[in-house]
């Protein structure tokens, strides 16, 4: 038995399929199937259904592979301890952040990452909350950087920073006037909202309320997966929507003259690195975390009397 067959036994029941498998191991179908041919013999055990489609694993093979989870995941710990024993921080880290962090957060802290840590190779993905855990779950990313609490039990949170919410409101709407925005104000069907998976529309709606009840009857009903697709929205159509903080150094001049903030206490969430193991990795998220926060600072409002609401 070694571990090159634990990870081709994994690699058929994650895929269900041996040509998968054998393309995502990096090596031929022959080879794959013979060694998990030897390792069946080995074990005097069955371990995958070959006559379902797709392949199926045994009762004795999920049971195998249940260890054989383990097994790599006690592997994949060893090497990162190796790899914290030395001084420098290096290797590879794969990262899923969702959209509506992504094209706000990425530019402020990538570039001072790559040069100060030019050994660790980041390698970010944008996804949506559902699809990090996911792989994370399948071991396809080593971190994810979501808004959070996601009372995932198998997840572990390390909080960065908190961000409030605003409001990108017309100047043709008749909260425009308004220097700080109150729920009570918010006319729900001037609302422009991202489509359902992004959880930033729950957060929306957390703080919004009963959204759909006031849409019904409305000629046009527009739901976007991109928030400047919304803001531009906004610009054209009127009405409102709400966006993360971090979007104020990429708005223009003009569009900067229709945020506002609500009144305390405002709306904010909480923005995250996850994981699934803990204590791996812990050097490379540390200065990830690290650099994130130097990246933002400069950005965020400035009060420590704020009140916030933690939105979820």
């Amino acid at each position: 038995m070694t571990l090159v067959q634990l990870e081709y036994l994994l690699a058929i029941y994650r895929y269900k399929s041996f040509s998968k498998a054998a393309e995502k191991c990096f090596v031929t179908q022959p080879t794959l199937s013979m060694q998990i041919q030897n390792l069946e013999a080995e074990l005097e055990s069955t371990l995958l259904d070959r006559s379902k489609k797709p392949i199926q694993a045994t009762d004795a093979g999920l049971k195998f592979i249940a260890q054989a989870e383990n097994i790599m995941v006690e592997v994949a710990r060893m090497k990162e301890i190796k790899l914290d024993l030395k001084d420098d921080i290096s290797g590879e880290l794969r990262m899923g952040i969702i959209p509506t962090i992504s094209p706000y957060l990425l530019p402020l802290f990538v570039s001072g990452f790559i040069k100060n840590y030019a050994t660790v190779n980041l390698i970010a993905d944008e996804m949506i909350t559902q699809k990090i855990i996911e792989a994370l779950r399948n071991d396809d990313l080593d971190v994810g950087i979501v808004a959070t609490p996601l009372n995932e039990k198998d997840i572990y949170e390390i909080p960065v920073y908190k961000e409030l919410m605003l409001v990108y409101v017309s100047p043709k709407s008749a909260i425009y006037s308004k220097d700080h925005i109150e729920l009570a104000d918010l006319d729900l069907t001037e609302l422009w909202l991202l489509n359902e998976g992004h959880c930033f529309r729950d957060q929306i709606l957390n703080v919004c309320g009963a959204y759909k009840d006031k849409k019904e009857g409305h000629s046009f009903t527009f739901e976007s997966g991109s928030i400047d697709t919304l803001i531009r929205m906004v610009d054209v159509r009127g009405g409102f929507t709400l966006v993360p903080e971090l979007i104020i150094p990429y708005l223009q001049k003009e569009q900067i003259k229709n945020l506002r903030y609500f009144k305390d206490p405002m709306p904010a969430r909480q923005v995250s690195i996850i994981s699934r193991r803990n204590k791996l990795k812990e050097k490379q998220i540390e200065v990830l975390r690290s650099e994130i926060l130097k990246g933002v600072e400069s950005h965020f409002k400035q009060n420590s009397n704020i009140e916030l609401i933690p939105i979820y």
